[in-house]
């Protein structure tokens, strides 16, 4: 909108409306997953936490193209929500059906699984090989 619009209400304004055709082309989960997994490869160089939050978990097809995602966590609710409409724009044209949804599931158990801070990798890391604690010590090291 330009200035002389503004001081001149008279002008009538084109409304600009975009047509969406509506797609419905039945897919399977198969045909989800393959195409998920490549728009997953798509983002790795530029995004590798949205790339392991998009293949830690398969995606789910439930009823009426809706599209479910088990995250960990908020963080990757974020992430994943960040990406959204060009995840779900590159799902609808590779699938053909306007009418894929995305829906995230926080997984409460796998949460408390997750090893995030120095601390919780040094504590796994100590579980899984008893040696990295002797190794810590001879060398009085300290996190």
């Amino acid at each position: 909108m330009s200035l002389k619009d503004i001081l001149n209400p008279k002008t009538e304004q084109k409304i600009n409306t975009a047509f969406i055709e509506e797609r419905t082309e039945p897919f399977s989960q198969d045909e989800l997953s393959d195409k998920w997994r490549k728009f997953a490869y798509s983002v790795k160089l530029k995004d590798l936490d949205l790339y392991s939050t998009l293949t830690v978990n398969e995606p789910v097809l439930k009823e009426g193209f809706l599209v479910q995602l088990a995250i960990f966590n908020q963080a990757q609710a974020v992430d994943v929500n960040n990406k959204k409409v060009e995840l779900l724009h590159y799902l609808r044209n590779q699938l053909n059906n306007t009418k894929i949804d995305l829906e995230l599931v926080i997984d409460k158990e796998a949460e408390t699984k997750g090893v995030y801070t120095i601390k919780d990798k040094y504590e796994k890391l100590v579980e899984i090989n008893p040696a990295v604690d002797l190794f810590r010590k001879k060398f009085d090291l300290h996190f």
